[in-house]
């Protein structure tokens, strides 16, 4: 039987804990969780846009994000918390031959919300 570390490693990226690290981590989740929220309204599927919009709204309710790295990018922060949650694979982009582009949820990134959640109830 493998050990838990090589299944989990082999099932999903290493950075994909990446966000739960560093000064944005409590942004990362703010906006998975407001993500993963909304998405069965939408069909378990969202455009750009949407998602683009949804972001902008959980970092205008007050949450801080910060600039990570030496980065310095003029892009807004919407874009570049999204492209970090396409990078680490929270988020799963399927690009159409109509160039709509169509965003999903990981599910990994679903069980370790729900885990997450489950933490928070216990207390």
């Amino acid at each position: 039987m493998a050990s838990l570390g090589s299944s989990l490693f082999h099932e999903i990226p290493a950075n994909f804990f990446g966000i739960l690290t560093g000064p944005n981590a409590r942004a990362y989740l703010d906006v998975v969780d407001a993500i993963e929220r909304e998405m069965p309204a939408r069909g378990d599927a969202m455009e750009l846009a949407e998602m683009l919009e949804i972001i902008d709204s959980v970092l205008s309710a007050g949450v801080v994000f910060e600039e990570e790295g030496d980065e310095q990018n003029s892009d807004p922060p919407s874009a570049r918390v999204l492209r970090r949650l396409i990078a680490s694979r929270w988020i799963e982009e399927e690009k159409r031959s109509d160039y709509r582009r169509i965003l999903f949820l990981e599910p990994a990134a679903q069980t370790l919300l729900e885990a997450l959640r489950t933490i928070i109830s216990q207390n």
